[in-house]
């Protein structure tokens, strides 16, 4: 009895330091994590960048998604369980629970790719601009210079409206040139006229090219993981949803690859817009001659016909003067074939006109326009060189063809039908004059 009662006390002492010691273990044990710090910005593409050695992240925010894809572990009792869950930027958080027989667990983290580490020597890449206004002499003669400089630096037109009407005279480029050669280029353009107003920008996109670059690559390392995980699914539903997201990783690839190039292509060549003018109206009216009058050369033959004094034919050349379709006056002169003496043996003087139909293509046509007209005239024919010549009066129509016409000339076959009168040994009397003739513009 006097042992235990020491021993008892012993007891009693150490009953606190134990549930002490035991409240403190079990403090450590469960106490909490304490909170990760928040991802860095993205200032290229507004959005958080992968943590080194944590989940990827993604490109847009707004949403808040929550995915379970059961059966990745490498045996069917392990469970691997996603989620994306709304933060600053929607990531994905990936954790792992292992279970035992004797139903305890330990959290472990799944893998995840480190972020790709900027590169500190960054490529200077300047985005150029230029707006210039030049004054020139005349529109026309400037455009065309301006083609020669831009094939001349290697350039390019990719823009080019021309308006050189008589009161109203402007130009507009867009041009794209190497931009090592582009101060050349502006300097070889104030050659072409006064520059009235210049400003020229150089924007440094080398940095927003560098983030993209990086955001490109933290795209393909998340990309492959997702395809890791997706090897390992064994639920539909978990495939389905991967498979969802890989989607929009690789649209996602397919955007900032797009601005990849464009941001090359800014760098590699100047954009230049240009404008000429004049500081006055160009009231030179532009060249379109207008004909006055068509000279012109006939080759005709007459046929006279008599009745009973007999039949005669007649060959000649004639000189022609239209004011246009609608009047024209002729000169002609002919001999009677078959006989040997000198001199004319018919004379015509006419003046008459033509119509076109409209039914018939109102002469708008460059060939084979028909037309009708209507001749007035004088004549002296003869039968033979003891006959003489004899003062007629003669009525007639015309129908011809244009064979073939231009602005500047036109090639005619008509047929004139004439009555003749006023020869009292003869009487009145009918003739056919058919022939060829040429106009030219005057």
């Amino acid at each position: 009895m006097s042992r235990s009662i020491p021993l008892l006390l012993v007891l009693f002492l150490a009953l606190p330091a134990c549930a002490a010691a035991n409240k403190s273990a079990s403090a450590g044990r469960y106490a909490p994590r304490p909170a990760a710090p928040p991802p860095p910005t993205y200032p290229a593409y507004g959005g958080a960048a992968p943590v080194p050695g944590g989940p990827p992240v993604a490109a847009k925010t707004g949403a808040t998604y929550t995915a379970s894809v059961p059966g990745v572990a490498a045996d069917s009792s392990d469970e691997v369980s996603v989620k994306k869950e709304s933060v600053s930027e929607s990531e994905y958080v990936a954790s792992a629970d292992t279970s035992s027989g004797s139903g305890s667990s330990t959290p472990a983290a799944a893998p995840a790719p480190a972020a790709v580490e900027p590169n500190a020597n960054q490529t200077e890449m300047f985005d150029i601009e230029a707006r210039l206004s030049v004054e020139v002499e005349k529109i026309g003669d400037a455009a065309g210079k301006v083609r020669e400089l831009a094939k001349k630096h290697g350039g390019q037109v990719v823009a080019d409206t021309v308006n050189d009407d008589a009161g109203s005279s402007a130009a507009s480029f867009t041009l794209r040139v190497p931009s090592k050669g582009s101060e050349a280029f502006l300097t070889d353009i104030g050659g072409i006229g006064v520059v009235r107003n210049r400003q020229i920008t150089a924007r440094d996109i080398g940095k927003e090219f560098h983030d993209a670059q990086i955001y490109l690559k933290n795209l393909e390392v998340t990309l492959k993981r997702y395809e890791e995980i997706l090897a390992k699914a064994q639920d539909v539903n978990s495939i389905l949803q991967i498979e969802r997201e890989m989607t929009r990783i690789r649209g996602e690839i397919d955007r900032v690859k797009g601005d990849l190039r464009w941001m090359k292509d800014r760098a590699a060549r100047a954009t230049i817009y240009l404008t000429l003018y004049t500081s006055r109206p160009d009231n030179t009216p532009i060249f379109d001659p207008k004909a006055k009058v068509y000279p012109g050369v006939r080759a005709v033959h007459f046929a006279d016909f008599r009745g009973a004094a007999g039949d005669y034919g007649y060959l000649g050349f004639g000189l022609s003067i239209a004011a246009s379709r609608y009047f024209s006056v002729d000169v002609d002169g002919l001999r009677r074939m078959g006989n040997p003496g000198q001199g004319l043996d018919a004379f015509f003087v006419t003046i008459g006109g033509e119509f076109y139909s409209d039914f018939l293509g109102a002469g708008r046509r460059n060939y084979m326009n028909p037309y009708i007209g209507w001749r007035l005239g004088y004549a002296r024919t003869s039968t033979s060189v003891d006959a003489g010549t004899k003062d007629e009066m003669l009525v007639g129509g015309t129908l011809g063809f244009e064979l073939y016409k231009t602005k500047f000339f036109r090639f005619d076959a008509q047929t004139r039908f004439m009555g003749l009168f006023g020869n009292k040994d003869v009487g009145g009397h009918f003739g056919v004059m058919s022939g060829l003739q040429m106009h030219v513009a005057f």
